[in-house]
């Protein structure tokens, strides 16, 4: 997966704080959608994340992102 490694190696420009909100959570069984609203500096994003319970762990499957201009 080679975009996750960019992604976790990137990290965060100097002294610069991630602020993060989940704006909202629905767990339904062993699956889960998350609506996470992020700011990186002047970047802001809004993160839909979806989860399964996988042997008891909560495993992030798939995300969608909207990069607010």
């Amino acid at each position: 997966m080679p975009y996750v490694g960019e992604v976790m190696g990137a990290g965060l420009p100097p002294n610069t704080s991630p602020n993060w909100t989940v704006a909202s959570l629905d767990i339904t069984g062993d699956a889960a959608t998350v609506k996470v609203e992020d700011e990186f500096g002047t970047t802001r994003f809004t993160d839909y994340l979806s989860l399964l319970k996988i042997a008891g762990e909560w495993k992030i499957v798939s995300k969608l992102y909207h990069l607010h201009h």
